[in-house]
């Protein structure tokens, strides 16, 4: 992959981890995700989404992140969703996927963590000292409980 491709990844991935990080629902980015080639089922995906263990132990959501400038790929989906909320696809001898719009995602995601989890989105819901603002987790064993 081209540094140029890999920055934009990064810069996207950020975005996002800030955008959610922003309203209330604990993500960050997973350094080095693609690298990792499912190696690690811990460093899976490029968004880890919605801590809630102690110290930010455990997530909820992994989360793959695709852009693209033209849209490629994406705009038969989007039309698709229309205004719809939810749009469910599904393939022969698959299981069905589910795409959501940002706007349907981020209510869900604050929902399930106050009615589930009993989390109000309005404090700070960032735990432990892994979690330095930048939305980027290192990919190392002290991250997940291993010694430094």
């Amino acid at each position: 992959m081209a540094k140029s491709q890999r920055d934009k990844g990064t810069r996207v991935e950020r975005e996002l981890a800030k955008l959610l990080t922003d309203v209330g629902i604990p993500t960050r980015r997973v350094i080095g995700s693609g690298a990792h080639g499912g190696i690690d089922s811990r460093l899976k995906g490029d968004l880890q989404i919605g801590t809630h263990g102690p110290h930010g132990a455990e997530w909820l959501l992994t989360g793959e992140v695709k852009a693209r400038k033209n849209g490629e790929g994406f705009t038969t989906i989007e039309r698709w969703l229309g205004d719809n909320d939810l749009l469910l696809l599904k393939r022969n001898n698959r299981d069905p996927l589910a795409v959501l719009p940002w706007s349907t995602l981020v209510p869900l995601l604050q929902a399930f963590y106050e009615d589930e989890l009993g989390v109000s989105v309005n404090e700070e819901v960032i735990h432990g000292d892994n979690f330095d603002g930048s939305g980027d987790v290192p990919s190392d064993e002290r991250l997940h409980g291993g010694s430094e």
